[in-house]
């Protein structure tokens, strides 16, 4: 679904036009005419007449120029190719970057999050000893910082891992919008 590949198969098919457009310039131009005449002039015996004909046209100059023109619209299609197929493997290594990096970046998360749920417990075990005033009021504030500073941890690797799954969806070609949303977007900000 990338719109870059899109891209490439219209100029592929351009491309291929251009070698048909080519060829058919060889092709002599044929053209007939038919037509209704009237002329007033009064000593004439049949003052109306149809007359038909036809004409064969052809320019000598495609004759010379149509082998050239044929060879370059077909390199034209080979470049188109060899483009694409450049393009797609641009594509296929950067999804396979992005998939790399959202396995990395959800198993930091779960990391993260794992390290939170400790530091969380032993908060509410030094909590209780506080209470209990088994230890000073340096170590609560220790624990409680210590506590914090997971919890933004935690948070910086979810933010993370939402910019790696969208970039692995923006690498795909998916568009995550529903067509409904995006359209009433679209729309209200014109």
């Amino acid at each position: 679904d990338r719109p870059e590949l899109r891209e490439e198969d219209y100029s592929k098919r351009i491309s291929q036009w251009d070698v048909h457009r080519a060829m058919l310039s060889l092709i002599p131009g044929i053209e007939f005419r038919v037509g209704g005449d009237y002329d007033s002039n009064s000593f004439l015996s049949n003052n109306t007449w149809i007359s038909w004909g036809a004409t064969i046209t052809q320019n000598l100059f495609n004759y010379v120029s149509a082998p050239s023109r044929i060879k370059f619209a077909e390199t034209a299609v080979a470049v188109a190719d060899a483009r694409r197929m450049a393009l797609s493997m641009a594509i296929v290594a950067q999804v396979q970057i992005s998939f790399r990096r959202y396995r990395v970046a959800r198993e930091e998360e779960k990391l993260a999050r794992r390290i939170f749920d400790v530091d969380d417990r032993l908060m509410t075990v030094v909590q209780n000893q506080s209470d209990a005033a088994a230890i000073e009021e340096t170590e609560l504030i220790r624990n409680q910082t210590n506590r914090m500073v997971s919890a933004l941890r935690r948070d910086i690797a979810m933010a993370d891992l939402q910019n790696a799954y969208g970039r692995l969806l923006n690498s795909i070609g998916v568009d995550p919008l529903p067509k409904e949303i995006q359209a009433a977007d679209l729309a209200s900000l014109s």
